[in-house]
């Protein structure tokens, strides 16, 4: 067993932690949904801040004995700037973001459904039909996942079917866009 771990992944979500720290969940290739542990990265001086934001697809290294563990090297492979830049775009992917933290297992590998969330960030960012291309994800989703197909397949039908599948309201759909 190798000391370290190298993948890649996206970012999908961060929490601020201590004064320069940060917890981030990144969604891998190779070992799915995991929580890993930025040391220092919100220093003025942090070589590795650029990297780690929110959607961002990176590739890491990190040692494996701890827990979390580290990152010790990060590199961006994409940063999706359109998308970041369209407030509704980035709106629709910080929902795809809370639905995949809150529906997947921790560290079960699932090479499909990284490249087709992958796949959709990049369609999102050159999409203008947002709600078809979302409706169309959060579909696949859902088969990918096991679960039972909902009854109305609307944007809205789906909110309602993922809010009564996690027993809890989506809190990006708060964000308001006027």
């Amino acid at each position: 067993m190798s000391l370290y771990l190298n993948d890649e992944g996206i970012i999908l979500h961060q929490v601020r932690f201590g004064e320069a720290d940060k917890f981030l969940k990144i969604f891998t290739k190779e070992n799915g949904l995991t929580h890993f542990f930025a040391k220092g990265v919100r220093r003025l001086s942090s070589k590795k801040s650029p990297h780690l934001d929110t959607l961002n697809v990176i590739k890491f290294q990190t040692g494996r004995s701890q827990n979390p563990p580290y990152l010790s090297q990060v590199e961006s492979l994409y940063t999706f700037p359109s998308l970041k830049s369209d407030l509704f775009k980035t709106r629709t992917a910080l929902f795809i973001c809370e639905l995949l933290v809150n529906l997947l297992s921790e560290n079960q590998k699932d090479t499909y459904l990284y490249l087709l969330t992958q796949d959709f960030l990049h369609q999102l960012e050159d999409s203008q039909d947002i709600r078809g291309l979302t409706t169309s994800f959060q579909l696949k989703l859902i088969e990918v996942l096991g679960f039972n197909p909902p009854i109305n397949r609307s944007a809205n039908g789906l909110l309602d079917y993922f809010e009564e599948l996690l027993d809890k309201r989506i809190r990006s759909r708060q964000i308001k866009i006027s």
